[in-house]
C-alpha cells in the first residue's frame, strides 16, 4: 500500500501556533433467510464454500464460529443469525480474503483476528474483488484494520471499533461508506502522521463517505482521504473527539466536503492540503483547535498532474475558533495566496481573539482578512 504522511500538516500546524465514553449499538437487521446453506459452529465454513457452487447464500448458525478463515467464490453471501459471531481468537489472520466478485457479509460479529498492518480482518484484493457489500456488522478487536475497502465495495451500518490501526482503509474506485459507527481504533498507538485512527482512504475515484459517526479514535485523524483521489464526497458525518484532526483531503484532485459536523477534534476541523478544485461548505466546524485550513507543501505529482492547493472554495460554514486558526498556509513561493484562486466567502465565524486568520505568512485581523477579498460577504463575530 502507498502511504504518505500527514507529518507536514502537523509542521504546518506548529508553525501557526508558533506565531500564534463507550459507543452505542448499532441497528442491526434481522436477515429473514429463505434456503441457503446452514453452517453450525464447529463447521468448516470453507469446505461449505468449496462443495457449492458461486452464487451460493450460507447462513452462518448462531453461535461462536472459531478461527474461521474464508475464501469466497464470486457472488457468495454470508448472513448471520442473530448472535452469530466469527472468532479469529487472535491466531487466524483474516475472516473473509479473496479475488472473488459480488460478495455480500451481512449480521456478523466478527472480532480478534490478526491480518497486520494495512490489512484487514475483511479484505477482498485490491483491484480485484470488485463489488464486495459488508453490511450490519460488527468488526473489532483486529491487530490491523477492520475492514479493506475495495472497487465498488460498499460498507454499511456496520459498528468498527477497538481495531489496532485503523477502522477501515482501502482503495474504493465508487466505493460507498455509508451509515458506520467508527470509533476507538488504534489501540496499538500508530504513528497518526503515518497511518492510523478512523478511516483512511487512497487512490479512488468517486468515492463516496457518508452519515458516519467517527470518533474518539486514539491520537489520529477520523475521516483520511489521501493521495490521488478524483470526485469524492464528504457529506453528513459527525467527526468528533478525534486524538488528531477531523477531516483530511491530501494531495488529490477534485472533492466535495459538504454538510458534516466536525466537533471537539484535538487539532484541526477540516484540512485541504495540496489538493486541487475542493468544495469545503455548509458544514460546522467548532471547538477544534483550528477551523478549515487550506495548506501547500512541495508534494510532487501524480496521474493528474501537480499537486497544488487550487481553487480550493470554502463557503457558507459556521465555523468556531476558540483558539486557533482559519484560512491558507503556503510554504512554497505564496501562490496559494495570490495566483491559485483560493477563496472564502459567506462563512460565519465565532471567534475569540483578535488575529484568527492565516493569511500571507502572518495573522491576520477580520479587516484585513476582508482587505484583501475574502470573505467580502461573510460574517464575524
Amino acid at each position: 500500500m502507498r502511504v504518505s504522511s500527514c507529518s507536514l500538516i502537523t509542521a504546518a500546524l506548529a508553525l501557526l501556533l508558533a506565531t500564534c465514553g463507550q459507543p452505542g449499538p448499532l441497528a442491526s437487521s434481522d436477515p429473514a433467510v429463505i434456503g441457503g446453506i446452514e453452517v453450525f459452529p464447529g463447521e468448516s465454513i470453507q469446505s461449505a464454500v468449496d462443495a457449492n457452487p458461486g452464487n451460493t447464500t450460507f447462513v452462518l448458525k448462531a453461535g461462536t464460529h472459531r478461527r474461521q478463515r474464508v475464501v469466497p467464490k464470486s457472488g457468495n453471501t454470508f448472513l448471520g443469525e442473530p448472535g452469530t459471531v466469527l472468532d479469529g481468537e487472535n491466531t487466524t489472520s483474516q475472516g473473509f480474503v479473496g479475488s472473488a466478485d459480488n460478495i455480500t457479509i451481512r449480521n456478523l460479529t466478527m472480532t480478534r483476528y490478526i491480518p497486520g498492518v494495512h490489512h484487514g480482518a475483511i479484505e477482498p484484493a485490491r483491484r480485484e474483488g470488485i463489488g464486495w457489500l459488508v453490511e450490519d456488522c460488527e468488526i473489532s478487536y483486529s491487530d490491523g484494520a477492520g475492514i479493506v475497502i475495495a472497487n465498488q465495495g460498499i460498507v454499511r451500518r456496520c459498528h468498527i471499533h477497538h481495531n489496532g490501526q485503523m477502522g477501515i482503509t482501502g482503495w474504493p474506485d465508487n466505493g460507498l461508506v455509508e451509515d458506520n459507527e467508527v470509533s476507538y481504533n488504534n489501540t496499538d498507538g500508530y504513528d497518526p502522521n503515518w497511518e492510523a485512527g478512523g478511516m483512511k482512504l487512497f487512490y479512488s475515484d468517486g468515492l463516496v463517505v457518508r452519515n458516519n459517526h467517527v470518533h474518539h479514535n486514539h491520537g489520529s485523524v477520523g475521516i483520511w482521504l489521501d493521495f490521488n483521489l478524483t470526485n469524492c464526497l464528504i457529506e453528513g458525518n459527525l467527526v468528533e473527539e478525534n486524538g488528531q484532526g477531523g477531516i483530511l483531503y491530501e494531495i488529490s484532485y477534485s472533492g466535495t466536503i459538504r454538510n458534516n459536523t466536525v466537533r471537539n477534534n484535538a487539532e484541526w476541523g477540516i484540512v485541504v492540503s495540496t489538493s486541487s478544485d475542493v468544495e469545503v461548505h455548509h458544514n460546522t466546524v467548532t471547538d477544534n483547535h483550528d477551523g478549515i485550513l487550506g495548506i501547500h507543501n512541495d508534494r510532487g505529482s501524480s496521474d493528474y498532474g501537480l499537486f497544488v492547493l487550487k481553487d480550493l472554495w470554502v463557503h457558507d460554514n459556521t465555523i468556531g475558533l476558540p483558539q486557533g486558526l482559519n484560512g491558507i498556509l503556503d510554504t512554497e513561493g505564496g501562490q496559494a495566496y495570490t495566483s491559485n484562486n483560493n477563496r472564502f466567502d459567506r462563512n460565519t465565524y465565532n471567534a475569540h481573539t483578535n488575529n484568527p486568520f492565516w493569511w500571507k505568512g502572518k495573522h491576520v485581523s477580520w479587516d484585513a482578512w476582508q482587505a484583501d477579498g475574502q470573505d467580502p460577504n461573510g460574517t464575524f463575530n
